[in-house]
């Protein structure tokens, strides 16, 4: 959240006193920005046991969430919302209802990984089990644990509150997601898109839920995989989605992104022969990586896609690529030291789910 929300400076705080309520009239927060929004609440009194009281907060392009990395790094960014936030409670518990939509000029950045190094991400490269005591080494887990283990805490401490928090949340592309998968790599998705979601959050019992899909309109993959290749940006494909349906860290991705270029096809000049396609010239290639599984573990499986070729010949491309352990050497535009495309990205022949040591066998370096 942004802590400069506050009330404007020349605004007197007029509290009224009728009998046993106590009222709060319509005043104007600002942000650090000078947005504003509204405000106003009440409260019961006359049963002193058990003081009932009422807000309701109406941002207008307000800056809810302002972090940066070195002070966060579960997630940070700058988020704008507009809405309503309504705030109803009593001793017995407290409940709040949040509608709101992001705004434009907003950003979300979220780190999957707190590795240094790609070497070290188990996700690319061991799968190995984790003592149920040792320090979890993906971040939204770890802010899971922490969280839980915070409210575990409190609860021995004092009387457990009962709070439930409940946000329909509606994101257009005027937020950018970026979901940080190699922060030493900067191997990243950018997204912007739009999602209805709903957040559920009972802080009680530590629970975080949400529900809905995120739909992709547009953005970028850049990838990395050092030291083979660095920094290639990949255009997400249209349809893409990120789909919630109970703990975040579940959420199922269905990402593609490509990056086209042309390409010398040679090589299988054998294999394609009689499909039509000239295989003396460059045409266009598709170079494509797909991303899916979950967020807790991303998967990235890798493919080539000939455009001007109907599913006949990409049958042909495929079963050709496949029978070549080594792979042809199809020379994609800029990877121009990139020998072979099995080689480089371990194509054609699909990846297997996470094997041990995925990338160790990868030829030598080029760029």
């Amino acid at each position: 959240y942004d802590p400069n929300i506050a009330p404007d400076a020349e605004t007197t705080l007029d509290i009224d006193i009728d009998g046993g309520t106590v009222r709060l009239p319509l005043t104007t927060l600002t942000d650090g920005e000078g947005n504003k929004a509204t405000l106003e609440a009440q409260a019961d009194i006359s049963n002193t046991s058990n003081i009932a009281y009422s807000a309701r907060l109406i941002p207008s392009n307000i800056m809810a969430i302002d972090t940066k990395a070195r002070a966060n790094d579960q997630f940070y960014g700058k988020v704008y919302i507009s809405g309503a936030v309504n705030v109803k409670g009593n001793r017995n518990g407290i409940n709040v209802d949040v509608a709101v939509t992001t705004q434009p000029g907003s950003a979300f950045y979220l780190p999957l990984s707190n590795k240094s190094n790609m070497s070290e991400a188990d996700w690319i490269v061991f799968e190995s089990r984790q003592p149920e005591n040792a320090a979890p080494e993906n971040v939204l887990e770890l802010k899971k644990q922490l969280y839980e283990r915070s409210m575990t805490e409190r609860t021995k401490r004092k009387e457990k509150v009962n709070l439930n928090l409940n946000v329909s949340l509606n994101v257009n592309p005027g937020l950018l997601l970026s979901i940080i998968i190699d922060p030493a790599t900067n191997m990243t998705v950018n997204a912007r898109g739009t999602a209805a979601l709903n957040v559920l959050l009972n802080p009680g019992t530590g629970e975080l839920s949400i529900f809905g899909t995120y739909e992709i309109a547009e953005g970028d993959f850049l990838f990395s995989m050092q030291p083979i290749i660095s920094n290639k940006k990949f255009i997400l494909q249209q349809g893409g989605t990120i789909q919630f349906s109970g703990d975040p860290m579940d959420a199922m991705l269905n990402i593609e992104a490509v990056y086209r270029v042309r390409a010398s096809l040679q090589q299988l000049a054998s294999s394609l022969q009689g499909t039509g396609i000239n295989t003396g010239t460059r045409v266009p290639v598709d170079c494509i990586v797909r991303i899916s599984e979950s967020l807790r573990k991303p998967n990235l499986t890798f493919d080539i896609r000939i455009p001007s070729a109907d599913a006949d010949i990409q049958n042909v491309l495929s079963g050709a690529l496949a029978s070549n352990e080594e792979g042809p050497s199809i020379s994609c535009g800029s990877w121009d030291s990139v020998h072979s495309l099995r080689t480089a990205v371990r194509l054609p022949t699909p990846m297997p789910h996470r094997p041990e040591q995925r990338w160790a066998s990868t030829s030598s370096p080029t760029n």
